[in-house]
């Protein structure tokens, strides 16, 4: 049996309490209120041509405009820090 996890660990439910409530400023990139949205296209990511606007909104974009996108540059978030 093969087995896929996946997971996607810069992003939290829209029914997540800290979406109301962060546990501290910058957590997230933007509120639920203001925000940049993630339009499904990720070329911009790969793309040294890429508008910084595009990049921007394909890293930091909430996804499907619903999902909370974490602002993994915090160190409160860096688990690697």
């Amino acid at each position: 049996m093969k087995l896929v996890l996946d997971t996607v660990p810069n992003h939290v439910g829209p029914k997540n309490p800290w979406v109301l409530d962060p546990p501290a400023p910058g957590w997230f990139h933007g509120t639920l209120a203001k925000h940049l949205g993630a339009n499904g296209n990720f070329a911009p990511i790969t793309d040294p041509h890429a508008p910084p606007a595009a990049y921007r909104k394909a890293v930091d974009g909430w996804f499907a405009n619903v999902l909370s996108d974490l602002t993994q540059s915090n160190p409160l978030l860096d688990a690697q820090r």
